[in-house]
């Protein structure tokens, strides 16, 4: 009996060794035959196709031949495998490759039998309606022309046919023309704007466009450059130019609109969007004078924007009877948002009236957000992590005959091909209904590709599946990094999910790379404090190294900050230079006014999410639940 079980395993042993042998040749065969594709030699391809029988990127072969070397001729051949690969990534991709050709060559009936549902890039959207005008749906193409005219940026290339053949048909005046300049002005491209003046035809068009091109560039000169004339074009010249000089100079325009309203004959409506300009730069400059006016001015207008803003502006002075009155103008949609209900609640705190602001933070402790555990903090309740719980419906040989691109997901990513196999299973996860991207999530779990989990989570907008949205990948090197600058795992992940959402060859537009996000610079300056050679770029998207130099720089920043995680990871994302100046200006304030009244936007979120981030995994991972420590908390900052 012994010997017949010894026999088995030898047997199953040797099965699995062939097994790994087999594919291992063929993810040799498959390199070296995709770059001969490459290069332009299909001579090996019918070969290696036969070898490649089973293999999962077999696709992937047909694909570079026919897309490497894009050919007309070849338009069965990519419709082939269109048929045969339908709803794929690689059949999408291909086929959008094959439109830009059919285009190009003006075949409209081919393209149509190409791409016969009109697609999703604005350029071939364009040609698609084109196709449609060539192949007599001319009133759809028509209006489709008309539809995307009115926009503030350059339209691709492709458009402009059918923007000729819409003014053929009787349309696309001067008053077109007149209005999206209006728009390109609003959306700062002078570019755009130039390029209209060009179409303009008529004197009073030219006349009209030069003026608003000069106030462009000079809105402090309006009364030099632009002639009273009482005319609509005139009064909308004056009015934008307005609202640009706003921008540059708030008070100068304070002190002269009411002039220039009388000079150029500006109704009050015409001021309505002037004022609200000027309203909104004197909140995010905090001009302290001209406070009744502008106080005023948000009375009449009640638009929720600038009533947000007003709050903010009492929230940098702690006017805490000021937050109160303009929380509560704001629409019922605003004052019932977290946020602005927690800050009522801090209000209504410092106003003395204990048992409303205790009844407003106690309701407010039950969202799963920076609001509601600052909320349960105010109030002596607990943090509430709660979570839908789900559970895998597929085992992975299941999953594959309902999804095939998991299989060449897989191997991508053994290849590591992680770019591409990113690629397919965003174009699998858009396919997908929400229950499948949830599932599609859990199979990613499974096979240890946390980052592909996360996004499924994000793709679902499933915000309460917290095993999706925050996995534990690497936990030997996370835990050994975490051990060895003695500080809580909790935040090195908090901190990777925030940066990277755990994707490891993540790079930022500004060069920041891997899990932790580091700058080369960054990356160096810390490799060189803890003894060691400055790592390459490339080295940075290395998991190991990542975050063996993010775990050592945030700890610095801690040490630097007293152990303060509100501080170090406002330094993480902004710099310590920035925080220095913050805090000099700050005057003292308590933790929540501190973080709320951060300049930038990014880093105020920023700070926000990663205490959130820290605290759901400190629950995830089993640890005490610490939103804020007792220091956090008693810092004036």
């Amino acid at each position: 009996m012994k010997t017949r079980i010894v026999v088995l395993l030898l047997s199953g042993l040797m099965a699995f060794n062939t097994a790994a042998s087999s594919l291992s040749s063929q993810r040799a065969r498959f390199i070296a035959v995709t770059q001969q594709i490459k290069d332009g030699n299909f001579s090996s391809m019918a070969s290696a196709k036969d070898e490649l029988d089973d293999y999962p990127l077999l696709p992937y072969l047909d694909y570079y031949a026919l897309s490497y070397q894009p050919d007309i001729n070849r338009l069965n051949a990519v419709q082939r495998f269109v048929a045969q690969y339908p709803k794929s990534y690689l059949a999408s991709r291909l086929t959008e490759r094959y439109a830009y050709l059919l285009m190009q060559n003006n075949m409209w009936r081919e393209y149509l039998q190409l791409q016969p549902d009109e697609p999703q890039s604005m350029t071939l959207r364009c040609a698609w309606h084109m196709a449609q005008y060539e192949t007599g749906k001319t009133d759809k193409a028509v209006s489709f022309a008309r539809k995307i005219w009115f926009y503030g940026h350059s339209r691709p290339a492709t458009c402009d046919g059918l923007f000729s053949l819409w003014k053929q048909a009787g349309g696309l005046t001067e008053n077109d023309i007149w209005k999206r300049m209006v728009l390109a002005f609003n959306a700062d491209d002078p570019r755009l704007m130039n390029h209209l003046l060009q179409q303009m035809t008529s004197s009073n068009g030219i006349y009209h466009a030069s003026k608003l091109i000069s106030v462009y560039s000079q809105p402090e000169n309006l009364e030099t450059l632009l002639p009273v004339t009482s005319d609509d074009r005139t009064r909308k010249i004056a009015g934008l130019a307005l609202q640009r000089w706003a921008d540059k100079d708030t008070e100068a325009v304070l002190a002269r609109y009411l002039a220039i309203k009388a000079r150029y004959q500006l109704s009050e409506a015409d001021l309505v969007p002037v004022k609200a300009e000027i309203a909104r730069d004197m909140m995010l400059e905090r001009i302290k004078t001209s406070r009744v006016w502008l106080d005023n001015t948000l009375l009449q207008s009640r638009d929720n924007s600038l009533l947000e803003l007003r709050v903010r502006l009492a929230l940098a002075e702690m006017d805490w009877r000021g937050i109160k009155r303009w929380i509560n103008l704001m629409p019922r949609s605003g004052r019932d948002d977290i946020h602005w209900s927690y800050w009522l609640a801090r209000a209504e705190q410092q106003l003395g009236n204990k048992s409303h602001a205790k009844a407003l933070f106690q309701q407010a402790s039950y969202d799963r957000s920076y609001y509601g555990f600052m909320a349960a903090m105010q109030s002596g309740m607990p943090i509430r992590i709660t979570e839908d719980v789900l559970q895998p419906e597929y085992k992975w040989k299941e999953a594959v005959r309902l999804w095939p691109a998991l299989q060449r997901i897989e191997e991508l990513i053994a290849l590591d091909e992680t770019a591409m196999a990113r690629s397919e299973w965003l174009y699998l996860l858009d396919q997908s209904k929400y229950d499948s991207k949830l599932q599609l999530g859990l199979v990613a779990q499974q096979r240890g590709w946390a980052h592909l989990g996360i996004q499924a989570s994000i793709r679902a907008k499933a915000k309460d599946v917290l095993a999706l949205r925050f996995p534990t990948p690497k936990k030997a090197v996370f835990s050994r990094y975490a051990k060895a600058r003695d500080m809580d795992v909790s935040l090195l992940y908090a901190l990777a999910r925030q940066e990277s959402a755990m994707y490891e060859r993540a790079q930022s537009p500004v060069g920041a790379s891997g899990l932790m996000q580091l700058m080369p610079a960054t990356a160096a300056d810390t490799a060189q404090k803890l003894g060691e050679i400055p790592p390459s770029p490339n080295a940075l998207t290395n998991a190991e190294t990542n975050v063996r130099l993010g775990s050592a720089y945030i700890k610095g920043l801690l040490d630097q900050y007293d152990g303060n995680r509100v501080l170090a990871t406002a330094a993480y994302n902004a710099g310590p230079g920035r925080v220095r100046k913050w805090r000099r200006e700050s005057s003292g304030q308590p933790v929540d006014l501190w973080v709320e009244n951060i300049p930038y936007k990014e880093t105020r979120n920023y700070v926000q999410n990663v205490l959130v981030f820290n605290a759901i995994y400190q629950d995830r991972l089993n640890r005490p639940v610490n939103f804020l420590t007792d220091s956090e908390r008693r810092l004036r900052y």
